[in-house]
């Protein structure tokens, strides 16, 4: 069919662009050339089966290799739908995840508000619970000034009561020692003109006996007089002058500043003081004011080595005495007189000899069992002790600005740590033993003492030696009360108010017969009967909220402890406490004693919820047994 198509178009093709001649020819041509076409067309049938053969299974792997390359393909767009859709979901993922976020975000900002509002809300609520208990602590503070006040107003209404008694005794005291005063005077005038007489006698033969001696002891006498005129100086006229005081007694206070050569005087005799006062009934800070008073602060001759007379003393000790000048206060004022003054062989023989003095009777008006303070000691003195009319201010005066009180309560037990404050030289050419204790004021058997560890002759100086040329002995005290302490008491319990043994129970709490008839039937407390001037511990730690004298109590302590109890503490002999001091269980408060309504030494211990009122039975706080 191809082939004839051929011809056919061969033919046509030349019957339409060439002559006769030539499509003859032409024909001729395309028959040979069918002919060849034809033969031709066979073998290429032929080949045409195996090309077609080729062909197909050519075709067939094309077809394959399409079919494979399609699968290919449409696994490729099945991969890149499974990425793309993978994408899709990771992006639908995403979106979860932020919309996730933003929601959690969101929840956490609104947490966040929430805790705020709450912060807020708590801040609002504790700023009106802080105003509250602030109103609340104020209205407290409010409720403990009120009480204080009423304490105060009690306080100083019982001051009043107490203090028109005490003038009211005074008075009569008064008046019966002026009696004897006079009596006493006219006494002590006989006596001193005897005495006077006698010595005058004595001076004359002894004048006649001694020319010599007697102008020895005159020297003596001048340059003591002169160093003691001075010392009186300090302690009557300069003191009167700086005061401004009078010829008229006054008992209104006295402001003296402390100083260091007072202090160090006092330091130097407090500690005995302390012991011999406390032996002796005495206030051993009128002691100390006497004995500054005396010696103004230790710088009298009198009261310098070798004769350590402190108070100004007259007469003799164990055959002893120094001749001296002293002033006396008459109606006329001050005027000097010679007079024969003891001669103690230490500070401490001085001491007690006055504490001996002071003992008698005719001084008992100045004991601690006799006064409510020292005050009314120094006003028993004046008169008596001293003819200065104002001894009672100078001494009160000396005794406050030196804080003197200390000393009264026994506790000043102490231990003495001498100290050394040393001076030194270094010897230069031309040093000589001599000239240095000619340089500092001392003498060479004194340079040869502090130096004999280092220099065996003091007279064989070189230069480049380190020599002690002066040394000042001072001594410190430090308190030493632990034997005063109650070691059994334990804290935060209420404990024995005694040494536990050393008491007998006398008088129960509740109902009872009274032992008089200005004591009731009901007894507020216990007592406990117990050895005068016994130590009274502080049953537990506390405060002290009163203390002070009662004409039944007599002299008493309240300790207030918190929660509303106080415990009491009646008839004592000494306070050792002052209110306002913060003790502990166990500190010695107190020395036992039978002031007041009693009928022997003993110490009645209470425990109320108020002053004097609200008592309970101290036996459900403290085992007496």
């Amino acid at each position: 069919m191809k082939k004839k198509l051929t011809a056919t178009v061969t033919l046509a093709t030349l019957l339409s662009s060439s002559t006769l001649p030539e499509l003859v020819q032409a024909a001729e041509a395309t028959k040979a050339s069918i002919v060849d076409t034809a033969s031709t067309e066979d073998n290429k049938d032929d080949k045409k089966t195996e090309e077609e053969k080729q062909k197909e299974e050519e075709q067939k792997k094309e077809e394959e290799v399409r079919k494979k390359a399609e699968a290919e393909k449409k696994k490729e767009e099945e991969r890149k739908k499974k990425e793309a859709e993978k994408k899709r979901k990771e992006e639908e993922r995403k979106k979860k995840e932020a919309e996730k976020k933003r929601k959690e975000e969101e929840a956490r900002k609104k947490a966040e508000a929430e805790k705020r509002k709450e912060e807020l809300k708590k801040k609002e609520e504790a700023e009106k619970k802080e105003e509250a208990d602030k109103k609340k602590e104020e209205q407290k503070r409010k409720e403990e000034e009120r009480k204080k006040k009423e304490a105060e107003k009690k306080r100083k209404e019982e001051e009043v009561r107490k203090k028109a008694e005490a003038e009211k005794r005074a008075e009569e005291a008064r008046k019966k020692a002026e009696a004897e005063k006079r009596a006493e005077e006219a006494r002590k005038k006989a006596e001193a003109e005897k005495c006077a007489e006698e010595a005058r006698k004595k001076a004359e033969t002894e004048k006649r006996k001694a020319e010599k001696k007697k102008q020895a002891q005159l020297k003596a006498k001048k340059e003591h007089h002169s160093t003691y005129k001075a010392a009186q100086s300090l302690a009557v006229s300069q003191l009167d002058a700086a005061l401004g005081l009078g010829d008229d007694v006054d008992e209104s206070p006295i402001k003296i500043t402390a100083n260091m050569t007072g202090k160090e005087f006092i330091e130097a005799i407090a500690e005995y003081a302390s012991e011999i006062a406390e032996e002796n009934d005495l206030y051993a800070s009128v002691m100390i004011a006497q004995a500054c008073l005396e010696t103004g602060f230790g710088t009298s001759g009198l009261s310098s080595s070798p004769y350590y007379n402190f108070f100004g003393i007259k007469g003799s000790y164990k055959g002893k005495s120094v001749v001296m000048a002293t002033l006396e206060d008459g109606p006329n004022g001050m005027y000097s007189i010679n007079d024969a003054f003891r001669d103690y062989p230490s500070p401490k023989e001085s001491l007690e000899d006055y504490a001996k003095l002071l003992s008698t009777d005719f001084y008992k008006g100045a004991h601690k069992s006799n006064t409510d303070s020292y005050r009314d000691a120094t006003r028993f003195l004046t008169g008596r002790y001293a003819t200065d009319r104002n001894y009672a201010r100078k001494l009160n005066g000396i005794i406050e600005a030196y804080d003197l009180t200390k000393y009264d309560d026994g506790e000043v037990k102490k231990k003495r740590i001498k100290k050394i404050k040393k001076v030194y030289h270094k010897v230069q050419a031309g040093d000589t033993a001599n000239k240095l204790a000619k340089k500092y004021k001392v003498k060479t058997k004194q340079l040869a003492k502090w130096n004999k560890d280092e220099i065996k002759d003091i007279n064989l100086i070189y230069p480049g030696q380190k020599l002690v040329v002066n040394q000042k002995v001072t001594y410190e005290y430090v308190k030493d009360n632990d034997k005063d302490h109650n070691k059994d008491a334990k804290k935060g319990e209420f404990n024995l108010p005694l040494k536990k043994g050393s008491f007998t129970v006398t008088s129960p709490f509740g109902n009872r017969t009274a032992p008089n008839a200005a004591a009731g039937n009901y007894h507020e407390g216990i007592d406990l009967a117990v050895p005068m001037n016994s130590n009274v511990y502080a049953s537990k730690e506390g405060v002290v909220f009163a203390k002070g004298y009662h004409p039944s109590a007599g002299n008493y302590i309240f300790i207030y402890h918190g929660n509303g109890l106080f415990t009491n503490y009646f008839h004592l002999n000494r306070q050792l406490v002052k209110v306002g001091d913060k003790v502990k269980a166990g500190q010695l408060i107190a020395k036992s004693g039978s002031t007041g309504n009693s009928t022997g030494p003993h110490l009645h211990f209470g425990v109320s919820h108020r002053l004097w009122g609200d008592y309970e039975d101290p036996t459900k706080y403290v085992d007496f047994d």
